[in-house]
């Protein structure tokens, strides 16, 4: 599936934004399923391709409201969740499942299947749905809303001061004593018009004195 070179949402027509991996246990095609039934909106989907199998099929499935962007930059990446009208994810498994946190940060109703990690870390902050057509029933009765939010600003408060990276890091490397600590990841800026997507260093966090 080769990606768009663009994307321009059309004024008054929503679009949903999907962020992951193109990994099978991303279940990227269920997006493709939920999709046609909703033509009324568009589904956009950013991200590195990291499995052939399942990047081919989206492409030939040819479904006109599904873009495909590929890896973008932080600041495409930061624009788009800012303009959409909500999130989903159809990941099945996750050990932290970070991209939630940005949606909810920006005021967006965010769609995933109910896992641990999610219950542990969101909440109710999530509209939680078993399978792809409570997708597309809870995506319609957002729709029919306005995709209006009714999350709790001063929860997700709480949750950013919480889980932020620099108090997180902070307790780690105090923790175990560390100089520094090393973080990895899969899709990092190689400047503001580029993310590479690859496993490469993205921050080193110098232990305070």
């Amino acid at each position: 599936m080769k990606p768009f070179d663009v994307y321009s949402p059309v004024d008054g027509r929503p679009f949903v934004l999907w962020i992951a991996a193109l990994m099978p246990h991303k279940s990227p095609l269920e997006v493709i399923e939920i999709a046609r039934a909703l033509p009324e909106m568009d589904f956009v989907m950013i991200g590195s391709p990291w499995d052939a199998s399942t990047v081919d099929r989206p492409m030939k499935a040819k479904t006109s409201n599904v873009h495909y962007l590929g890896p973008v930059s932080d600041r495409m990446k930061n624009e788009l969740v800012r303009r959409c009208s909500a999130a989903i994810t159809t990941s099945k498994c996750e050990r932290f499942g970070w991209t939630p946190f940005e949606f909810l940060i920006a005021g967006k109703p965010v769609l995933a299947y109910p896992l641990g990690v999610f219950h542990e870390i969101y909440g109710d902050l999530v509209i939680y749905v078993d399978s792809v057509s409570a997708f597309i029933r809870q995506l319609r009765e957002l729709y029919r809303r306005a995709f209006k939010s009714e999350i709790d600003s001063e929860e997700v408060a709480q949750l950013r001061r919480r889980r932020s990276l620099a108090s997180a890091t902070s307790r780690i490397v105090k923790l175990l004593d560390l100089k520094s600590l090393i973080i990895f990841t899969r899709d990092y800026p190689a400047n503001s018009n580029m993310t590479l997507g690859c496993d490469i260093i993205n921050w080193t966090l110098e232990k305070h004195k």
